[in-house]
């Protein structure tokens, strides 16, 4: 394993889809301070995009000490949790908000994730591409093929009455390797090899995002889409990129991305 310091190329978008007329995920990022951050308000409550707006907010507002080893991803996100109540208990009293968060700090060589919820990360490297996250959502109960409790329900979310159980891990990441942090509306329509497909034909994180949300789109497009992808290399060959780069045209904006600031 590698450790050489690694810096990344980033780029992140988010889509509402076809169906919906709102757009509840949210996200937020920095390359310089190596924090990126995914977060999908919970369908079912009100205040869905106040919840995911808050969440990455919150992650902002702690970036720089993120970024300097002040605090870990986990303490961030339980006090995101914290502020997401408070923040239900004023607008929304009798059922609360909330939301998801997924939030990835990079440290050298290694990035120290903070998970809750259904959204995934997922690791690429060496030609494979597998999740490193958890699913927080309640399969449904099957006897003989039927449904004989429940559906599918989210089971943990920030914001939620009960104690929050964050998964935690730190990664060792190799120069060439990708992470991408995805919000359920693409995992609806495009399943991991068809993902994992996609990202081997791309060369840089702003058409790898571009092509996942077509196809979400071209298959319906039931949910908002958020994706946010890291291409990973040594730090020296970064730099260099960077200084080249300077003298490329910058391309467009794509209609619907936004990046951070």
């Amino acid at each position: 394993m590698s450790e050489a310091p690694l810096q990344c190329r980033a780029f992140g978008l988010t889509h509402p889809g076809m169906l919906r007329r709102s757009n509840q995920d949210a996200f937020w990022m920095d390359e310089s301070a190596g924090v990126f951050s995914v977060a999908d308000g919970v369908g079912g409550l009100p205040g869905g995009a106040k919840a995911s707006q808050r969440a990455v907010d919150f992650v902002r507002g702690r970036a720089f000490a993120l970024a300097a080893g002040e605090c870990s991803a986990a303490s961030v996100v339980l006090a995101a949790h914290e502020a997401i109540r408070a923040l239900g208990h004023r607008i929304s009293p009798g059922l609360g908000i909330g939301t998801t968060l997924s939030l990835g700090v990079l440290r050298d060589h290694t990035i120290e994730l903070a998970h809750v919820g259904d959204c995934v990360v997922y690791r690429w490297s060496q030609g494979r591409l597998w999740r490193i996250s958890e699913s927080h959502v309640s399969q449904p109960v099957l006897i003989r093929n039927q449904v004989v409790r429940g559906g599918e329900r989210l089971e943990r979310f920030l914001g939620q009455p009960t104690p929050l159980e964050i998964q935690t891990l730190s990664v060792d990441f190799l120069p060439g390797d990708w992470m991408l942090i995805v919000s359920d509306g693409l995992t609806k329509t495009v399943d991991d090899d068809e993902i994992a497909a996609i990202l081997h034909a791309q060369e840089d994180p702003k058409s790898l995002c571009e092509a996942l949300v077509v196809i979400s789109n071209i298959r319906g497009g039931p949910d908002n889409t958020t994706i946010l992808a890291l291409a990973l290399q040594e730090a020296v060959k970064a730099n260099e990129q960077g200084r080249s780069s300077i003298e490329a045209k910058t391309p467009a904006a794509h209609p619907h991305a936004i990046r951070s600031t």
